[in-house]
């Protein structure tokens, strides 16, 4: 019986594969969809346009396989081996890989969008033009990768590591990359628009803070890391101001205000160039009777949208969003 009838077999039953040994074997094109395995050798195998959707699969061996344009959307791969596997435009949109290792496969614009990642290796993996938007993961290793062109918007890997991995011209905004390791990466024309990357390590000038000349929150003296947090405070009320019936939330914008007047008065002086566009936003906010102007709409929107969807709001991006906003406001142009 060949390997497509064997697993097909399977699938139909309901059963899962366990300790087949089918490696080498011609799998192009298969319908593979939900299948069930344990500890199945397909080292080798041809799995081209296969479709191993919703497939799960653990302790499983994969490595040298040809997987090019195969759809593991929403596959479960556990403590499985995917070594040297060439999978070049393969979709795993939504799978869950973990525990497992694909070090040295080809992955050249494969799609891994909100895939889960936790505990994987991709150690030189070509991931050229990969997309891995919204992936999520703690501990994943890129080490030596290629990633170039690569995009990670709104990727959610803390504590990877990017250690020599080659990055240049990748898309890391709205990610989070907390404690992550990206010394020795090639960052030429990477982009880290409104990424989380505390804690992070980067050779020394580096930095994505300090190259975009901003000042890491960090480093900000006590008054204004206390600014940014009540400006924070109000971008995170703006969404409930926005959809108000009423008019604005008055008493979070009551509360911000004292908060505001007391970082003034600790600090000895008014309120500092960092803090004046919190303080005519207040304002503005407080004296509208319904809801805020519609001009503001373009400008509040993205910074919502982060807060809604639980992305960081990074200190540029708050500054710019205010700044914009208190030129919108009369009076205040001046």
């Amino acid at each position: 019986m060949s390997a497509k009838l064997q697993l097909a077999s399977f699938i139909r039953n309901g059963a899962r594969a366990t300790d087949l040994d089918l490696h080498g074997s011609d799998l192009a094109d298969a319908d593979l969809s939900g299948l069930g395995a344990d500890s199945l050798n397909l080292a080798g195998a041809d799995l081209r346009a296969a479709n191993l959707r919703a497939a799960r699969l653990s302790d499983c061996r994969l490595a040298n396989a040809i997987a090019e344009r195969a759809d593991w959307t929403g596959a479960t791969l556990r403590m499985c081996e995917l070594d040297a596997v060439r999978a070049a435009g393969a979709c795993f949109d939504g799978a869950r890989i973990e525990d497992s290792t694909a070090v040295g496969a080809d992955l050249s614009h494969a799609s891994l969008r909100g895939a889960r990642l936790t505990e994987t290796s991709f150690a030189r993996a070509v991931m050229r033009g990969a997309v891995l938007d919204d992936a999520l993961g703690d501990g994943v290793e890129f080490r030596g990768a290629d990633l170039g062109g690569a995009t990670l918007v709104g990727a959610r890997l803390d504590e990877a590591d990017f250690r020599g991995a080659d990055l240049r011209g990748a898309d890391l905004s709205r990610g989070r990359f907390h404690s992550a390791d990206f010394r020795g990466a090639l960052l030429d024309g990477t982009r880290f628009d409104g990424a989380d990357c505390s804690g992070a390590r980067f050779d020394a000038g580096a930095d994505p803070a300090e190259r975009a000349g901003g000042t890491p929150e960090k480093d900000l003296s006590p008054f204004d890391q206390a600014a940014l947090a009540a400006m924070r405070d109000v971008v995170a009320a703006l969404p409930g101001v926005l959809a108000a019936d009423g008019g604005p939330a008055a008493e979070l914008l009551d509360r911000v205000q004292r908060a505001a007047g007391a970082l003034a008065s600790q600090n000895g002086r008014g309120a500092s160039e960092l803090f004046r566009p919190l303080q005519q936003v207040i304002d503005a906010l407080g004296a509208a009777s319904d809801q805020p102007p519609d001009e503001w709409k373009p400008v509040l929107e993205p910074l919502m949208k982060a807060i809604n969807e639980g992305r960081p709001v990074d200190q540029k991006a708050l500054l710019d969003a205010l700044r914009k906003l208190e030129f919108l406001i009369p009076n205040s142009k001046s």
